[in-house]
């Protein structure tokens, strides 16, 4: 019994951690967490700016889709053409959103300008 004590404590003193070994080549805005906190530091602003891109993507995704199934369901008889228009105004949102974050107003303008010619036509 008294030799599994010894044993114990043998690996207990050996399984410590260095205090010389602990804080070696450490920066002071470094901690145990230090390459955490050097990504973070790196990329702050594009992480954050990214989410926001993903979420305008998602909105405008969300937009076009739910402007598509009301001009697809616009067949009802009395409320089709009010769901025909809200649904070429929310299609028409979207494709806005997204020439806004691909920074192409063509994507915008073309769209506009089919919906008028069809108008028209």
């Amino acid at each position: 019994m008294h030799k599994h004590f010894k044993q114990g404590r043998r690996n207990w003193h050996h399984n410590r951690p260095n205090k010389k070994t602990t804080n070696q080549n450490t920066s002071p805005n470094e901690t145990n967490f230090g390459t955490f906190i050097i990504i973070y530091n790196i990329f702050p602003s594009n992480s954050v700016e990214n989410e926001v891109e993903g979420m305008n993507i998602q909105t405008n995704r969300l937009l076009g889709i739910l402007g598509a199934f009301l001009m697809v369901i616009s067949f009802l008889p009395q409320v089709g053409g009010l769901f025909m228009l809200l649904g070429i105004i929310l299609v028409l949102i979207a494709l806005k959103g997204y020439a806004d974050t691909y920074k192409d107003d063509s994507i915008f303008n073309n769209a506009l300008y089919t919906i008028i010619l069809k108008l028209l036509v």
